[in-house]
């Protein structure tokens, strides 16, 4: 598998969207991380775990911070 299709199949349904995860049900959210990083390490690529925030509720992004129900300033 190319890497352009590694998780096209995940980010078509909507559960992940350029390596973020974003479910509405976090019961799954866990079993679609271990899937992306099986997938990246099936394929020879690597994650560096201090460059990423894991299994946060809101984060700030370009001046506004992003959460599960609204985006703020």
């Amino acid at each position: 598998m190319n890497n352009n299709n590694l998780l096209r199949d995940l980010i078509e349904v909507g559960d992940v969207a350029a390596f973020m995860v974003e479910t509405e049900i976090e019961e799954v959210h866990d079993d679609i991380v271990e899937e992306v990083l099986r997938r990246m390490a099936e394929n020879d690529l690597l994650v560096k775990p201090e460059k990423y925030v894991w299994n946060i509720r809101e984060i700030g992004f370009l001046e506004v911070v992003i959460g599960p129900d609204e985006v703020k300033k």
